[in-house]
């Protein structure tokens, strides 16, 4: 009698093989195979015509009109208060607190300011990560839907007067020609315009 690896009869290790090489090629069929195919877009022309983009530059032109008109009033207050200070006797035994109100009111002036700027600064900065973060999606979708594998940045070539500033732009350019057909530029702005369309309206610099 032969042993049983010897036998002809399937045995507990064949039958492992066999579904492990079954599973396996149907892996191997459920994985997308790469085509190859290459896309360019156009990210600058996407930021520039994105709706959420332009209403986001809209606030912030907004916002820096009123803190600008804030600032000026501020600004006039402690102004009117210094002239005020000014005016006044020295030996006025009232000079030495209004000398105070008015160092206290140009410090308060200094901190709110910089304080709008940092808070605007951060602000500006995170509506820009989440327009860019939509950009990167919605390429994504149309890259899929297209079979593309690859994305690249298309920039548009400008030419400059200063020799250095033109050869910093020639060595950062990444594509040199992408015909207009493997172009996703519109593709991408229509469906991230069409979803915002779609969405209740929010403000996207959220500052008080």
């Amino acid at each position: 009698m032969k042993p049983w690896w010897q036998a002809g009869t399937p045995t507990a290790l064949t039958v492992v093989a066999v579904v492990l090489g079954v599973s396996g090629m149907l892996r191997g069929q459920t994985r997308l195979a790469p085509t190859g195919r290459v896309a360019v877009v156009d990210v600058g022309k996407v930021f520039n015509e994105y709706q959420k983009m332009k209403d986001a530059t809209e606030e912030l032109r907004r916002l820096e009109e009123r803190l600008r008109l804030e600032n000026e009033q501020r600004k006039q207050r402690a102004d009117a208060l210094e002239a005020t200070v000014n005016a006044m006797d020295r030996d006025d035994p009232a000079y030495v607190k209004k000398m105070q109100e008015v160092l206290e009111a140009r410090i308060a002036h200094k901190t709110w300011f910089e304080f709008q700027q940092a808070n605007s600064t951060r602000e500006i900065a995170l509506a820009t990560d989440r327009i860019y973060r939509d950009i990167l999606r919605g390429v994504e979708q149309v890259a899929r839907e297209a079979g593309y594998d690859v994305v690249l940045y298309r920039e548009e070539y400008i030419p400059l007067a200063n020799p250095e500033e033109l050869q910093v732009q020639m060595r950062s350019r990444k594509v040199v020609y992408a015909s207009d057909a493997v172009d996703i530029t519109q593709l991408v702005l229509d469906r991230l315009n069409a979803e915002y369309r779609t969405q209740p309206p929010m403000p996207q610099i959220q500052v008080p």
